[in-house]
């Protein structure tokens, strides 16, 4: 006696995969002059190209300065403030 199944792998109908996507704006910053001691901060923003909600962890070397970790919502925006200390 033997017995035969089916199995279908795969969802009927079109799939919609999710492609994770970042994009940030402006992709370069010019902090310009800043005298000794002082400092600048200048804003970029972090698109999701998704519908997923992305959690982007940020990190740079000095003089520079950001946030650890920033969540970016699905199709949204995030603000990151990026600080310069001259020294």
């Amino acid at each position: 006696l033997a017995l035969v199944g089916g199995c279908r792998c795969r969802p009927p109908g079109p799939v919609d995969p999710i492609e994770l996507g970042l994009r940030v704006q402006p992709e370069e910053l010019d902090f310009g002059r800043v005298l000794e001691g002082a400092s600048k901060t200048l804003s970029i923003s972090l698109s999701s190209a998704t519908r997923a909600e992305l959690e982007v962890t940020l990190e740079t070397d000095a003089p520079f300065s950001v946030v650890d970790a920033v969540v970016v919502p699905g199709g949204g925006e995030a603000p990151v403030s990026v600080t310069f200390r001259a020294g």
